[in-house]
């Protein structure tokens, strides 16, 4: 992976980077009371939409290269299986 630009220590860490990342693309407002306290507006979210696109294309990028990187081994889990059901 790390020749297609993606390093990371393992699977859980790519996906709690793509976590950290969609964090950052969404704002959330704080909620909006009156003098009496009641609410007046609630907490809301919004989001760029060109960082959402951005942020989609990373992890399809991301999900290609993982494909990609663990093809080749799917024969050898193959085996590992086999071998498993056999013994």
């Amino acid at each position: 992976m790390a020749q297609k630009g993606i390093v990371a220590a393992d699977e859980s860490s790519l996906k709690a980077d793509l976590m950290d990342r969609a964090a950052r693309v969404v704002t959330v407002t704080q909620p909006v009371f009156d003098q009496s306290g009641r609410l007046v507006s609630g907490p809301r979210s919004s989001t760029d939409p060109e960082e959402v696109e951005l942020l989609r294309d990373e992890e399809i990028a991301d999900a290609v290269a993982s494909v990609e990187c663990l093809d080749p081994l799917r024969g050898e889990w193959d085996a590992i299986l086999a071998d498993a059901e056999q013994g």
